[in-house]
């Protein structure tokens, strides 16, 4: 009709959205593969936002496959880095807690992390 605007979306938005509809299960099954389920919905959310921000900077679309799968890969790798790193905090906290026998809560006196 005259005077309407059809919104404008953008070949890359375009893009995106089948990529994210090829690959998105794909992502999922294949976190859920190497960290498990209960984080493979976290993973696929991140890899997606990052394949979103760096979709420009994707030299040869015939390698997007590959690219998506690295980028699963290291997110989840970066991942389980973190829940080891929380995890030892946790367990240093711990093992301070069951050794200080000065009356005061390990937490207040012990900072790590």
């Amino acid at each position: 009709m005259v005077g309407e605007s059809t919104p404008y979306v953008s070949h890359a938005a375009i893009d995106f959205a089948r990529i994210y509809d090829a690959y998105h299960a794909k992502v999922r099954a294949y976190a859920a593969k190497l960290i498990g389920r209960d984080d493979a919905d976290d993973i696929a959310q991140e890899v997606f936002l990052k394949v979103s921000r760096a979709l420009d900077t994707l030299a040869d679309p015939a390698r997007l496959s590959p690219w998506i799968y690295s980028i699963t890969l290291n997110t989840v790798r970066d991942t389980a880095a973190g829940a080891r790193k929380v995890g030892k905090h946790e367990r240093i906290k711990q093992f301070v807690a069951r050794v200080c026998t000065c009356g005061h809560r390990a937490s207040d006196r012990v900072n790590v992390g």
